[in-house]
């Protein structure tokens, strides 16, 4: 699947919340399958911007939970992604066959006529 010919990458910006991504319960997050609160962290750690003190500040087990957050959200995106893309091929059949059925009634009032 392309991109839009509109996409581009934004400038990062702002800082990542590592209070909220510290108290995380990741596990109960992917048990519940909360995919609001996974928009949420989603929204805070694209944009933002990352630099080296970042990593040296945080722990690895604060960073790892950051890179698993990651993991979720791309699995996330990729299963909407294809839903996205399955939509698009049942409405295109459906699309097909009502265009069918139009192309059908007006060849059958052209005959009339």
């Amino acid at each position: 699947m392309s991109a839009s010919p509109s996409f581009f990458f934004r400038e990062r910006k702002g800082k990542i919340n590592w209070r909220n991504i510290a108290n995380l319960d990741i596990d109960k997050l992917i048990e519940e399958g909360d995919v609001n609160q996974l928009e949420n962290y989603l929204s805070n750690i694209t944009y933002a911007a990352l630099d080296k003190e970042d990593f040296e500040r945080m722990g690895d087990a604060t960073l790892l939970k950051l890179f698993r957050l990651s993991q979720y959200g791309l699995e996330y995106l990729l299963n909407c992604q294809n839903y996205l893309a399955e939509q698009t091929q049942v409405l295109d059949i459906s699309y097909r066959q009502t265009e069918d059925k139009v192309i059908l009634i007006s060849n059958s009032f052209q005959s009339l006529a």
